[in-house]
């Protein structure tokens, strides 16, 4: 019986499956494991093999190696494996590793199909794609969720059909939103979670990523959380912040992505937002900037508070700053932390001011 493993012709369209071996954790007793299966004439094993050397895998030491991918591929495929065929089609239209080959590349999709693999129509000519076409099918008359998740993928990306954000979008509802695909499916948060504490970053952006264009405002800050803090670089050209930015931007519902908008602007992100203090802190009519950090701190987000506290210092708002870490100080413990220490000392400073004042008074009457 065949079980869900991870494809390369799905994953490089931004897919992920389950792994199809139950192999270690650890990089270097996976990669150990998966060749001893190999060896001894495992041909989903080889498969597998070929997919860690297509990817690379940092834990094991293991470079990406299209080229050395390609023949562990082969090997698989002349045994059987039919995604095997469909990952070298995919090799072969976008020259991975091998000099590009579309009429090759249809050869290899052409046999996938014919072994049943009904996902072998993961062709990328972006010029009337025979590939999209044969995928339409498979999505239609299959009803299957993987052919519309990939459809998905294809609309969002331009692979073989012009680019439709909301085509892409309705094909991941599709598969999102149909009861009874959720056991094995081929995303989720929860996936997208387990690799992130694995380290494996580009995958769990792909998860998030997703799920936020599905509409998850909490998938669109992990995924924004990959590209700004993690460093994950996205799966196109587009700079990192530039994408993080982009998936604030369509989670402003969220304390989170207006935090990180504040410190977008704050911090002058590369491409994507130039430094500007006025933009993170406060409202201006004229320019029309949304004051990222108050927002934030309306819906009870105290890091955005206390770095508009710490904001308004350098710019010798002293009585803003004590303000915004007034109002963190009242929210609930341990997320006020941050602003216990500021707001104390400025309230002591408050008072010695008020004393050396009354006390600057007192003297000007006495000596009157």
């Amino acid at each position: 019986m065949y079980e869900p493993m991870v494809r390369l012709s799905e994953t490089w369209m931004g897919m992920h499956a389950e792994d199809m071996l139950d192999v270690p954790a650890n990089g270097m007793d996976a990669l150990d494991y998966v060749r001893s299966l190999a060896l001894g004439g495992n041909p989903e094993a080889v498969h597998r093999l070929g997919e860690m050397h297509f990817f690379g895998d940092a834990q094991a030491g293991l470079p990406a190696n299209p080229a050395e991918a390609l023949r562990h591929f082969e090997e698989a495929a002349a045994n059987g494996v039919a995604h095997s065929l469909a990952n070298l089609g995919l090799m072969y239209a976008n020259g991975m590793g091998v000099e590009a080959n579309p009429e090759r590349a249809v050869q290899y999709f052409q046999q996938a199909a014919d072994q049943g693999n009904a996902f072998a129509g993961t062709g990328v000519n972006q010029n009337n794609s025979l590939a999209f076409y044969h995928f339409s099918i498979a999505a239609n008359e299959s009803d299957s969720r993987q052919a519309y998740f990939n459809l998905g993928i294809m609309h969002y990306k331009g692979l073989g059909t012009p680019r439709s954000c909301p085509l892409a979008v309705q094909a991941f509802r599709h598969v999102a939103w149909r009861a009874g695909h959720f056991d094995d499916a081929l995303l989720s948060p929860e996936l997208g979670h387990e690799a992130y504490t694995r380290r494996d970053y580009p995958r769990a952006l792909l998860h998030y990523s997703i799920w936020a264009l599905v509409g998850v405002p909490q998938a669109a800050c992990n995924a924004g959380f990959l590209l700004d803090h993690v460093h994950t670089q996205p799966f196109d050209t587009t700079p990192p912040l530039q994408l993080a930015k982009s998936l604030y931007e369509s989670a402003k519902a969220d304390p989170e992505a207006l935090r990180k908008l504040g410190h977008c602007h704050r911090d002058g992100w590369a491409h994507a937002c130039t430094t500007n203090a006025t933009a993170a802190l406060e409202y201006d009519l004229y320019m029309g900037y949304p004051r990222y950090y108050a927002q934030a701190g309306t819906l009870h987000d105290s890091e955005a508070l206390y770095s508009a506290g710490m904001l308004y210092t350098t710019r010798g708002d002293w009585d803003k700053a004590h303000q915004a870490w007034n109002v963190c100080r009242s929210h609930e413990f341990p997320t006020n932390i941050p602003c216990i220490l500021p707001a104390l000392a400025l309230d002591m400073w408050t008072g010695l001011a008020w004393m050396w004042t009354s006390l600057h008074d007192a003297i000007v009457v006495y000596s009157i």
